[in-house]
């Protein structure tokens, strides 16, 4: 019986850590969920002193080019360039995906050319590339693809089961 009571304390004390750990793990998930405020691309250039050291999250299409690494708030503004009305990204930092995503989604390149949402700290004072951008995203640790949800005929109602993530937390 004595054996009975030291299995039954070890195997409560192994759940009581597990159960700990667990609540750690949405505790830090409840922060980082609450650590930033979304916005769109066109609140971060008209109004960029209000977000100024902030963490944001937004919206746009993006380039990952050689003096083009940008936000953009549409393909055809990507298309055409026009840096005034864009972002620059600040890549230095490590983003890596989580293991349960497929392997493509761990190169910043795959999201080049796409609509994707993305979240850091957004500068005014850093304007990018030769200084032409209307500030930039620093200490980006999430980016995710945003998929198709509407073509011009049809709605796509699975839209939010594609899985391109990287989250660097």
């Amino acid at each position: 019986m004595k054996w009975f009571y030291i299995l039954f304390s070890s195997a409560m004390l192994c759940n009581y850590t597990v159960v700990a750990q667990n609540r750690q793990a949405i505790d830090s998930i409840k922060n980082r969920l609450a650590d930033f405020e979304t916005v769109s691309m066109m609140q971060l250039i008209a109004t960029p002193n209000l977000y100024n050291g902030k963490r944001v999250q937004v919206s746009g299409f993006i380039h990952i080019k050689f003096e083009d690494r940008a936000i953009y708030y549409s393909k055809e503004q990507a298309d055409y360039l026009t840096v005034g009305n864009s972002i620059w990204l600040d890549f230095s930092g490590s983003i890596s995906a989580e293991p349960l995503y497929p392997k493509k989604y761990r190169d910043i390149n795959y999201f080049d050319g796409k609509y994707v949402v993305i979240r850091g700290r957004f500068s005014s004072k850093d304007k990018g590339h030769l200084g032409n951008f209307a500030g930039s995203i620093i200490d980006i640790d999430y980016i995710f693809e945003s998929p198709r949800k509407y073509d011009g005929s049809r709605s796509f109602p699975n839209y939010w089961l594609k899985d391109s993530v990287i989250d660097n937390k």
